[in-house]
């Protein structure tokens, strides 16, 4: 298995996010996921997702004899909406669709070139932006997951 790359993660993110299913993609179709920023004009709802390596914050990553080794991910969801969207049920549906239960901790999880060991919610806020929309408040939810995986660095 080739060592797991940012783009891996990106598309492990996408692929999760796919099989989720209705609670999360009817709501929020894939085709409004998205990387870091969201195209300008994008309409309400919408999801920027973004991730960065938190293995230091867990004592480094983990190196094994041969070429296994850990390493831990923070990936942040940032859900926006018009005051009026539902961010209740949504965020009822993302955390349970990308949280993780006690017999499979990091089943919903498919990363490719990795695997998933736990999916561990961290944070959730909810706050309003300062700009408004068709004279709408715009809220954001986020989010936060670590998500520890095992990969290969390869021969």
């Amino acid at each position: 298995m080739p060592d797991v790359a940012l783009v891996d993660i990106a598309q492990g993110v996408r692929s999760t996010w796919t099989a989720a299913g209705a609670s999360v993609t009817g709501t929020i179709p894939l085709t409004k996921l998205y990387f870091q920023r969201q195209p300008e004009g994008a309409a309400l709802p919408y999801c920027v997702f973004e991730f960065k390596d938190v293995s230091a914050y867990f004592g480094g990553t983990e190196y094994f004899s041969g070429n296994k080794y850990v390493k831990a991910t923070q990936i942040t969801f940032k859900v926006y909406g018009a005051s009026d969207f539902d961010f209740a049920t949504f965020a009822t549906s993302l955390n349970a669709a990308f949280g993780w239960g006690s017999t499979t901790p990091g089943a919903v999880w498919t990363i490719p070139n990795a695997t998933i060991l736990s999916a561990m919610p961290e944070v959730e806020a909810l706050e309003m932006e300062e700009e408004r929309i068709d004279g709408k408040d715009v809220i954001r939810y986020e989010s936060t997951y670590t998500v520890k995986m095992q990969a290969d660095r390869g021969t």
